[in-house]
């Protein structure tokens, strides 16, 4: 019995230790940092005590060729490790896609057991740095951000040297820490007392307020708010033209290699945002210089509630809305890829960075561009059920998003559901251009839908101007064309101006300012 007993005890020891020594360590949907790529990311990461391997997802397109060379690596703690072998495509050879989308799993050798975060490098080609479990934080407070848990609102970013609050980057004079307790005293003279972290969660008391519970953000876009907000509509300034909008921001932790490709344009150190005016589709940028950290004021015009294009001329571009009167403050924490939204009712930006402005894949306009020569006028009219069930699709699919996240806000939603309409009418109105002869149904159609039911304020959305110029152009390009020595027909800037202007009035499609304001200007898209 004894030996048996002994025998017994020696097996599960050893049995123990085996399970220690194959233990994995398992990442799956790893958070990641910055990519130069965005065809493919990683799924997966298994660090085991033989091995690593790293899931790779790819989309790319049926038919074309992807090589994965033999140099492939990932770096963790300054150390190399080259690929071993993949499986699911040949390594270091061409290999033909048989689909829009794979996935491949590559082998390297095993990694420290400290390891907490790798890169992954095709040299002289793709590469995603900062592969990390999706729930990892640094040890302490560095390179922190935190969002008020009553709220959902993004509240407070600590970086090294920095915090970031109340739209402004402010610098930390003196730290103290005790048990993982910190005291921050800013330049401002303001005190940031952060308490220990329990259960997920740290107190964060800023000067004189209420210490609030605060979670940390560890995705790359705010989480959904934990209430509902009711509310409708957008600022509408009235189309006051000394109206202005502030966005206050850092691209922080930019890779030297980012900002070296940019001097090819003479802009690396530029901030820019690009909005649309409306019926002048020539979208106007605005830029600032960045300091040596990347951080940034821009002040710029706006005439209303607008669609705009964030940082658009460095290739790091985000879509969203600025509402006049407003001061933001929007982070891009480069080396973690988060992007995250501060400032007064800032809630709907930073649901546009979480859930987007996904469409439908059918691009209509598109189709009709290329084919609006050929077209019918059978054709032309048909267009009009195949657009309403293509925004009928999206409808759909925004009703499930709703229904996975119920928080939503109801602006998101009536920006969305807008922006499938003007979508629609932008669409529509390209067929306007077709050489066949548009039936009067189908301007009729417009004139309805589109026209007399317009998304205000009108210039939310960069579509909807698109639909104007189209339309404005049909309305007066019959009566209003004059042939030219050249025997082109083109029409005069000063009757169409005037004839859209009165054909705003007639319609009562505005009774502000704004309407004369846009008509009567020289606008050379016309």
């Amino acid at each position: 019995m004894k030996i048996k007993k002994i025998l017994s005890t020696l097996l599960a020891i050893t049995a123990m230790t085996c399970n220690a020594n194959n233990q994995e360590v398992v990442w799956n949907e790893p958070a990641r940092g910055f990519t130069n790529t965005s065809i493919m990311w990683p799924t997966r990461v298994v660090l085991a005590q033989d091995r690593t391997e790293v899931t790779m997802h790819m989309d790319y397109e049926k038919g074309k060729k992807f090589k994965l060379p033999a140099s492939t690596m990932l770096k963790a703690n300054g150390t190399e490790f080259v690929i071993r072998k993949v499986d699911g495509m040949p390594l270091n050879e061409d290999y033909e896609l048989t689909a829009d989308t794979f996935s491949f799993v590559m082998t390297f050798d095993p990694m420290p057991d400290a390891t907490e975060k790798l890169d992954f490098f095709i040299p002289g080609s793709r590469y995603c740095l900062n592969i990390r479990p999706k729930d990892w934080l640094p040890q302490g407070i560095a390179n922190t951000y935190w969002r008020d848990d009553a709220t959902g609102d993004w509240l407070i970013g600590i970086a090294e040297n920095q915090v970031i609050y109340q739209c402004r980057v402010l610098d930390i004079m003196s730290r103290t820490e005790a048990n993982d307790a910190y005291t921050l005293t800013l330049s401002d003279g303001t005190v940031v007392s952060i308490g220990k972290m329990k259960k997920g969660q740290r107190t964060i008391a800023i000067g004189h307020e209420k210490a609030v519970k605060c979670s940390p953000i560890t995705e790359k876009t705010l989480p959904d708010y934990p209430t509902k907000d009711t509310r409708h509509g957008f600022v509408d300034s009235g189309y006051d033209k000394t109206d202005s909008v502030t966005i206050v921001g850092w691209l922080k932790d930019m890779p030297q290699k980012t900002w070296d490709k940019g001097k090819s344009f003479n802009h690396s150190r530029e901030f820019s945002v690009e909005i649309y005016e409306l019926i002048n589709v020539r979208g106007t940028t605005f830029t600032t210089q960045m300091d040596s950290l990347g951080r940034f004021t821009l002040k710029i015009p706006i005439l209303n509630t607008s669609e705009a294009y964030i940082d658009w001329i460095a290739g790091r571009r985000q879509f969203n809305i600025l509402e006049p009167g407003k001061t933001y403050f929007y982070l891009y924490d480069v080396a973690a890829n988060v992007k995250l939204w501060m400032g007064d009712d800032a809630r709907f930006q930073n649901e546009m960075l979480t859930h987007g402005t996904s469409y439908s894949k059918t691009s209509l306009r598109s189709e009709i561009f290329k084919s609006r020569d050929k077209m019918s006028e059978a054709d032309i009219m048909n267009l009009i059920p195949r657009s309403d069930s293509i925004r009928n699709t999206e409808l759909a699919e925004l009703q499930e998003r709703i229904g996975q996240h119920p928080n939503l806000s109801q602006r998101y939603i009536d920006y969305m559901t807008g922006a499938f309409h003007a979508r629609q009418a932008e669409s529509l109105s390209t067929a306007l251009n077709a050489r066949s002869k548009t039936p009067n149904e189908f301007l009729s159609y417009l004139h309805k839908e589109f026209w007399e039911k317009p998304e205000k304020p009108y210039t939310l959305y960069r579509d909807y101007s698109w639909f104007l110029r189209n339309y404005i152009s049909e309305l007066v390009k019959e009566k209003y064309y004059v042939r030219l020595d050249n025997g082109r027909m083109t029409s005069s800037s000063k009757t169409m101006e005037a004839y859209a202007l009165r054909r705003c009035r007639a319609a009562s499609f505005t009774k502000t300012a704004f309407c004369q304001s846009q008509t009567m200007r020289k606008r050379r898209s016309f």
